[in-house]
């Protein structure tokens, strides 16, 4: 396990832009030396960091690491902390954190900043006790929250990734006779478990998305070929033309037939 190495050089306030950069729209670029954490206090301009950049609001927590460059379009005011640590567990646990994340809590990371701010005017030990405790409780909270993101973000890409290979499942066999218990049984899922992972990935269940696909095809075959309609129906997966009418009216407010006219009388 890596050695824990307390920060030195320890820097903690409150900065606001309207008193610090009173003539400038935007802060010169500029490379980090330190580790510099801050949590805005109001909505703001636009932080860049790299070639990250992200709006501010009070629920960001941006962190900076060493060598990084950085500017900031204004105004920006925020608490911050800026501290060198050379190595060990707690430069692992920053180096690792994204430039900017939402906070699970802000109050809570308030009340730390407000508590390092209290105490770090005090040069008693008990007070730097305090300080180094509130920055390992920030450090810990930091790690707690980000780890919390890369687990909601690994589920939602797998998520995802399942979805994306019922969607090609759907796209290749959308004109034979598809259930939800046919698509789900192909991506090992229940089919209570795929509707709500298909809907909340997508937006519409897997019976609004397959109608859509069906639809789309039989849109076309009407205006480029000369198949009968109970033929399209089949075509596209219909179980008959009856329903197939039913179906398209109630999506496209018109039947097939005055699709067609529709379509041809727009090209007189």
């Amino acid at each position: 396990m890596d050695e824990l190495v307390l920060p030195k050089n320890i820097s903690v306030g409150i900065y606001d832009s309207r008193i610090s950069v009173k003539d400038k729209s935007i802060t010169d670029n500029r490379i980090t030396s330190s580790f510099e954490i801050e949590l805005p206090t109001e909505h703001g301009g636009i932080s860049f960091i790299d070639e990250d950049k992200f709006r501010i609001t009070p629920e960001t927590v941006i962190c900076v690491k060493p060598g990084q460059q950085r500017h900031t379009k204004l105004p920006f005011k925020c608490y911050f902390l800026h501290m060198e640590i050379e190595n060990g567990i707690l430069y692992e646990l920053l180096t690792d954190t994204p430039n900017y994340f939402i906070a699970k809590d802000r109050n809570m990371y308030k009340k730390i900043f407000d508590d390092m701010f209290d105490y770090y005017d005090s040069s008693k030990l008990p007070d730097d006790i305090i300080l180094y405790s509130r920055i390992l409780e920030l450090i810990y909270n930091i790690h707690s929250d980000c780890r919390h993101i890369q687990a909601k973000k690994k589920k939602t890409n797998a998520n995802t990734k399942l979805i994306d290979e019922a969607i090609k499942f759907i796209e290749t066999n959308f004109n034979s006779e598809l259930t939800l218990d046919t698509i789900a049984q192909h991506i090992s899922l229940s089919p209570i478990h795929f509707h709500n992972k298909f809907k909340a990935v997508t937006g519409k269940t897997p019976h609004q998305f397959l109608n859509e696909i069906r639809l789309n095809r039989a849109k076309k075959l009407l205006v480029s070929t000369n198949m009968k309609l109970s033929q399209i129906a089949y075509e596209c997966g219909f179980s008959s033309q009856a329903y197939f009418n039913y179906v398209f009216k109630k999506h496209m407010n018109m039947t097939p037939r005055e699709y067609m006219k529709k379509i041809f009388d727009s090209y007189q």
